[in-house]
């Protein structure tokens, strides 16, 4: 998961998503990967495919991780006790208070 998002973050530009939310921020032309470094005599289609393969599967795998950290905080949640119900848990502060003074 590190590589994906070290990646994301560091070699690939900002793009808007939609109409209402705007780019604020653009990276420096030298600090991210764009379509020009695939053209000239110097690029082969066997680099392009290969930088796209790389890309494709570090998306997959940030994918996967963010699914399975989703699952575990599902999991984490469920696994919580049920929230006693205030009355009680205003009882027992009390209790405990009274015990507590001298």
């Amino acid at each position: 998961m590190s590589n994906s998002i070290a990646y994301l973050t560091t070699r690939a530009n900002f793009v808007q998503v939609g109409p209402d939310v705007p780019i604020t921020k653009q990276r420096n032309p030298e600090k991210y990967d764009t379509p020009e470094v695939f053209e000239g005599a110097s690029c082969t289609m066997a680099l392009v495919f290969e930088y796209l393969r790389v890309f494709v599967a570090n998306k997959k795998e940030l994918v996967m991780d963010l699914i399975v950290k989703a699952k575990q905080v599902e999991y984490l949640i469920n696994s919580l006790p049920a929230p006693e119900p205030e009355e009680d848990q205003v009882c027992l502060h009390i209790s405990q208070f009274i015990l507590q003074t001298p």
